[in-house]
């Protein structure tokens, strides 16, 4: 018991964003359904939790087809909170643009 006393004083307000989203991306399995992935959360990735990169989610998103939508929270407009935002738009913005490329080609 003084071991999750001790972790939860240790906690920091951002999570493993990116972990979650892997996680989730692992049960869709097929890409010719209506796939698309909501995350509800408030704060960004852990930057010290380095299992899953935003370059392999990118990849993971595209290659499954996942359409992804984020909704954040709450704000209180401190660090941990506006990396919700920094770290989710650019994998919505460039997975859906590598999906266009795809269309492209």
């Amino acid at each position: 018991m003084d071991v999750n006393i001790l972790m939860v004083r240790n906690i920091k307000s951002t999570e493993s964003l990116f972990y979650g989203m892997h996680e989730a991306l692992m049960r869709f399995r097929n890409p010719a359904h209506s796939n698309v992935l909501v995350i509800v959360g408030d704060c960004g990735n852990n930057q010290s939790d380095q299992r899953v990169s935003k370059e392999d989610l990118i990849a993971k998103i595209v290659e499954k087809d996942v359409n992804v939508v984020g909704f954040q929270v709450r704000n209180p407009a401190k660090y941990d909170w506006t990396l919700f935002n920094t770290d989710i738009q650019p994998i919505i913005r460039e997975s859906l643009q590598k999906k266009s490329d795809n269309i492209k080609t």
